[in-house]
Parts: C-alpha cells; structure tokens; sequence
C-alpha cells in the first residue's frame, strides 16, 4: 500500500498530461492501432546527397576521429577497414549482435533480455561519422565523399524505413536530422535539389512527427531535439519546394519556444540536472538558431531567447577555463551533437563558445579549438566578453556554487520541478585549479546488471550521506524516484574572503541531513550534522587518484590534507577503492574515503589545500 500511494503521489509531480501522454502511446503501440504504425516509406535509390566543396577557407581543426576507424561515446576507437561501412548492428564492445534486426520498431523493447544494449547499436546510427567526412569533403578529399555515400546507402539498405532498432526512438531519428544539416553547413550545400537529401528529410520527419506527444511527455532531450528536427528538417523542405515544409516548420518552431520556456529554469537549470545533458539542449538549440540564420528563418521568440541566455550562463560558471572540464553531475548517456573538432569529450569549452557568440554575440573562451568548432559553422564570435567567475545561488534548479579563485565548491540540493535520476540529495564537488579532487561517479550505462546500476544512479556514487543502506529516495523504476523532498534551512553568503551555503532534507524514512559548507582560500570546511536515522549512516568522499594515504583519521595526497572528526562514541574511518564513470560504457576504480557512525552527531570534514 506504501508503495502504491508513492506511485500515485508521483504521477501527480510528473504532470497528469505527461501521465495521459505516455499511457496513451502505449496503448496504441499495444493494440495495434496508432497511426504512426501505419506509416510507410521506401529508401530504394538513396544516391548522392553532397559534393566536393572549395567554397572560402577551411578551418584546419577537424574530427579526426573517423580517419582509418570510428569512435563511440567520444572515447571507444574501433577499427574499421578501408571505405567499407560498418555492421550497423554489431555490438562493438562485446561483438554481440542484435537479435532480428528487421522487426517493426515498435516490437523491439527498450531493455531485451539477452539482447545488447540498444544504445551501443544506436551510437553508430547517430551518424557522427557523417560530419567527419563532410570535414574531409571539405578539404577536398574524394575517398570521403565517396566514403559518405556508402555508408549512406548501406544505412538505408540495412535500416529501411521503420524497421529495426535504429528507427524505435523519434530522438535517434532527429539526430540524423541534425547532423544531416551539419554536414550540409559544412560543406555550404544547404541549397540542394530535390531528390535524396528531399527524401531523407521526409522519411526522417513522418518518423518523428507522430510521437511528439510522447516525447514532450518526458519532459526531457527528447522534446527538444525533435521539435529541433522538425524545425530544421521544415525549413529545409520548404527551400527545397516540397509543400509537406510548411507543416513540420510549425510544429516544430512552435515546441521548441515551448519547451525551451518550460524546461529552462528562470535560472538557467535544464531540467535534467545534468551537465551532459544540459551540453545537449544547449548545442541543439544552438544549432536550430544556426540553422535560422542561414536560411532567413527566426526560430526562437525573445523569451526563449532570455532562458538559453541563462542557461549558457549556467553551463559556462561550472566549465573550467584550463580544461573545458564541468562536474559530472546527473545522468550522461554519451551524447555529444557538435563534435566538430577533436576537443576531448569532456571539454565543454566549445559549446559554451558557440552559444555565447549566438545568444551574446561575444564570448569569454579564449581557445583555439573552440574558435575552429565555430568556424565549421560559418559562426562569427562578435567581441571578446568579459565575465568574471563568482560564487552563485541557482535557487529554481538547487545549487549554491561557492568561489575563491580557482577553487570552486558545488553543492546540490533537492528542489525538484522535474524528475530526479540520480540520488544524489547534497552532493558536493570540488574543483581546484582544474583538478576535481571530490567527484561524482557519474553512470556508466543506462542497461547494464541491477548491481551495478543501482550504484551509479544511488547514493554511494555521491558526496553525501547515506542512512541505513537505502537510496535517499525509493526506486520506483529503472529512471524513477518516488517521495521527492525539499530543501529547507537554506543560507548562502559570499565575500570577499569566505563563502558560506547551508542547507537540510529529511528524507522518506525519517532522517535528516543538514550540511554546511564554509569555503576559504586555502580550504573547505564541511560540517554534516545527522539525525533520525535506525542503524547507520556512512559518508563517503569520492576522491581524485592522487595517491592518498590514510593514517589516525587524515587523508592526505600531494593535492590535499583531508582530516575527519566526529562527535559520535565510535566511527569507522576507511579509505576503499569504488567505481567512477567519466564517460558512458566506461569506468575507473577511484579511492573513496568512507565514515561510518551508528548514532546521531556532527562530522566534520577538513580539507586543506593552499
């Protein structure tokens, strides 16, 4: 019954519309008749789509990534020979291979039992390799434009139209979308003639279109990159003279000023709470306005406008300027839309760059790489913008950032609008001079064993305290938490010599975590005081591999000294090594110091680094 009434609380925090929305495309998936079943298309015939282009200079930077070979996630290289395309449905990191191919989209689910996971077969079908080799093309190299045709036509002649994993998700379809038209800006082609690229576009399109119900339901990516496809793909019809443009351009200008004013926090928070994500609604939007410029068309109204000026911002104060390197904070499967150089995965300075010459028409990066990346697009950055760094409060997304110079302690907090992913209730991160000495595990991979999951998407991969051994929310599915709470008791100061934030939740058992945080030039003094709990509770610090030594309660590598102190009778101190995750399908061993109390009292953690 507990349980029962935490589902019905949820559906209420969800939003009954977005409930009714998904409820709805299951059962017509279910019953057999939705229209988006009904649809049908034939690629036979998909032939050239671009050619060579001299037309202006030629950034010299490029992704290399798929010269001689491929690359997945941003880090899994996989060989390749000569121009010959890939197995679309070839499981690169186990040499698996998906089980009948050739079903009907809607027969194959999300997590198949003895299957592979479908997002390792989807990476390649997101067509990263398409913007490579429209790089290349651009430079004049004729082994790539004839590489970018074959595997074009070995794609459709392995994926015809809704059939198959790779046509089962509207956002995997609108990526191709996306970088179709990347490609086109790259080699400054948008204005082809009809005929592949014109049929491409409207396979892709009558895909997306029927189930944007179902993706503005999840309150997440998936709206923003489908209205962005429709958006794009609209546009590009109607240049091209086909009368179904005019159709797909509405529907998708119109969700993407909607989503962009409803997922948007007034503070910049994306409503995923992740850095990964929030990169991708950022480079999607990015490129929808791109994408207007260079065909006459305004694609966001002033409001949209104000919140991805905010949410540029947002992105910008967590990016650090030595290494383009955010907290891994919140899910990240991977996605990465504009990797038009070879930036690491992880440097976000690119991204940043792009948005700020578009929605501020200056920018604060100064990076040679990210002056290339926007380039590609025929983006002019407009002015150098000074922005100095300070400590920030984000109250509609729960984050308070502290700042002294290089050093930059982030704690999160529960003020939930949207859906939570991880349990990661008052986590802190600290970053010092590019270095992230406390980290978050991050997620490794959204299909993997129950064990495994559970620990990246739970407390024990966090910064924080966990009671009794359960999650700080119950797990009411595999991307679901029930009873999410509030933060109360918040305080947040910031001079000149110190900066202060602290704050509390009382969590679905009972217990109670307040956490304060004082931050100096030389050090971060953190005092967790815990109440409320049956058994246990055991904080945990996932620390940066630097060699640390623990000896009588302190911790200490050549970064830092870390001493711990409790109010308690007893406590347990030890340093264990656990997992981290910095990219998806990947994942290090990291030391984690661990304190464990069995009654209520004060910790206090000193961590001295000047």
């Amino acid at each position: 019954m507990k349980r029962l009434i935490q589902k019905v609380v949820l559906v209420f925090r969800l939003g009954m519309l977005n409930v009714v929305r998904v409820v709805v495309y299951r059962l017509q998936l279910r019953f057999g008749f939705a229209e988006l079943k009904k649809i049908a298309a034939t690629a036979e015939g998909v032939g050239a789509i671009f050619g060579l282009s001299d037309s202006g200079p030629v950034p010299t930077a490029r992704n290399t990534a798929w010269d001689g070979g491929g690359r997945l996630f941003g880090w899994k290289h996989i060989t390749l020979s000569g121009v010959e395309a890939p197995d679309w449905f070839r499981d690169y990191f186990t040499e698996g291979h998906l089980k009948s191919p050739d079903r009907g989209w809607w027969l194959i689910p999300d997590f198949e039992p003895g299957s592979v996971d479908i997002k390792r077969i989807w990476e390649l079908s997101r067509w990263e390799w398409m913007i490579a080799f429209a790089q290349s093309c651009r430079h004049g190299d004729k082994v790539a434009l004839d590489k970018l045709h074959g595997w074009c036509s070995s794609w459709f002649a392995n994926n015809p139209p809704y059939q198959g994993p790779n046509w089962k998700c509207g956002q995997e379809a609108s990526i191709r979308v996306m970088r179709l038209a990347v490609s086109a800006i790259i080699l400054r082609q948008i204005e082809q003639p009809p005929g592949s690229l014109n049929a491409i576009l409207q396979i892709h399109l009558e895909r997306i279109y029927p189930t944007m119900g179902y993706a503005i339901a999840q309150q997440n990516n998936h709206g923003t990159s489908e209205a962005a496809a429709l958006y794009i793909g609209g546009t590009w019809l109607r240049w091209l003279g086909s009368t179904e443009g005019e159709k797909y351009l509405i529907e998708g200008r119109r969700w993407l000023n909607e989503r962009a004013k409803s997922l948007i926090l007034k503070d910049g928070t994306f409503s995923q709470y992740s850095t990964n994500y929030h990169r991708l609604m950022l480079e999607t939007y990015s490129l929808c306005e791109v994408w207007g410029r260079q065909l006459g068309d305004q694609p966001l109204d002033g409001a949209s406008l104000s919140r991805l000026r905010q949410a540029t911002l947002w992105l910008w104060s967590l990016c650090d300027e030595l290494t383009g390197q955010v907290p891994n904070l919140g899910a990240n499967d991977g996605a990465h839309l504009l990797p038009l150089t070879d930036a690491n995965f992880r440097d976000f300075r690119p991204s940043c760059h792009l948005a700020f010459a578009l929605f501020f028409e200056a920018s604060p990066v100064q990076h040679d790489l990210s002056d290339q990346h926007i380039a590609w697009l025929a983006v002019n950055c407009g002015g150098d913008l000074t922005r100095s760094k300070s400590s920030f409060h984000w109250p509609d997304g729960g984050f308070l950032g502290l700042r002294m110079g290089h050093t930059l302690a982030l704690l999160s907090y529960p003020q939930f609008r949207f859906r939570p992913s991880q349990s990661d209730l008052l986590h802190l991160d600290l970053w010092i001079n590019g270095t992230n000495l406390l980290r978050d595990a991050g997620t490794y991979s959204y299909n993997t064993d129950p064990k495994t999951y559970s620990y990246f998407s739970g407390v024990k991969a966090h910064n924080t305290i966990e009671f009794d051994g359960h999650d700080q929310m119950p797990r009411l599915g595999r991307f679901l938490f029930g009873v999410w709470p509030s933060a109360r008791n918040l305080v947040f100061s910031s001079a000149e010599n110190s900066a202060t934030g602290e704050v509390c939740y009382q969590d679905y058992c009972g217990a109670t975590h307040h956490r304060k945080i004082v931050l100096l030039a030389d050090r971060l003094r953190v005092t967790d005081t815990l109440s409320g709990f049956k058994h246990s509770a055991n904080l945990r610090w996932h620390l940066a591999q630097r060699g640390w030594v623990l000896s009588h309660g302190q911790c200490q590598s050549d970064l830092a000294i870390i001493e711990l102190q409790t109010t308690a009778s007893k406590s347990e101190i030890a340093l264990v090594t656990l997992d981290e995750s910095l990219f998806y399908q990947h994942k290090d061993s990291i030391p984690v110091l661990e304190c464990r109390v069995s009654e209520p009292c004060q910790i206090t953690t000193e961590i001295v680094f000047g």
